[in-house]
């Protein structure tokens, strides 16, 4: 689940800014594609959707890991290692979170 997230979440981005949209709706798409594809997966092997569970850090990484592509874009680095990075930020904060049993706040 955390690869699938961080390669939609990238791939939203990136199909985003290439159809020339902004760089804030790109990150918006990439959050929504991930996020959407975890949760449809989810409902059709009948089990609980992770972005319901209670302070999960399932569309929070997604997010952390978009705003890191969208960083990393703006340097030398090439397109293609900044994808890459961004799928490794989100991979890494959702294994972490999960092993350490990382929650959001409750408000």
């Amino acid at each position: 689940d955390a690869v699938g997230i961080g390669l939609f979440t990238a791939g939203g981005i990136q199909i985003s800014l290439q159809a020339g949209v902004n760089e804030v709706y790109a990150i918006i798409m990439g959050v929504i594609s991930a996020t959407f594809g975890g949760l449809l997966a989810d409902i059709l092997s009948n089990e609980v959707p992770a972005l319901l569970k209670r302070g999960e850090l399932y569309a929070t990484a997604c997010l952390i890991g978009a705003f890191s592509y969208i960083g990393l874009k703006h340097t030398s680095l090439d397109a293609d290692i900044s994808l890459l990075l961004c799928v490794c930020v989100i991979v890494g904060i959702r294994v972490v979170s999960k092993w350490k049993r990382l929650r959001l706040p409750d408000i």
